[in-house]
């Protein structure tokens, strides 16, 4: 079967199911690397936002961008 043929069967509907073979190994790495990527960018984002309190970030806005908010 040809890629074209597998994409519009795939797109048309007609292929219910596909099995994907992969390299495990490779694939435990590949994993292991996005949720290390995911805990820095989360952790980073929890510090920032911890990094002020509430009030500190409403004293920080100004209050004509608070009039002119659409909420």
């Amino acid at each position: 079967m040809s890629w074209m043929r597998f994409a519009k069967d795939l797109y048309g509907g007609r292929i219910e199911q596909i099995c994907i073979l992969s390299d495990l190994e490779r694939m435990k790495g590949e994993a292991e690397e996005l949720r290390q990527l995911h805990a820095a960018s989360t952790t980073k984002s929890e510090d920032t936002l911890s990094a002020k309190t509430k009030k500190e970030r409403f004293d920080g806005q100004s209050w004509d961008s608070v009039k002119t908010s659409p909420f």
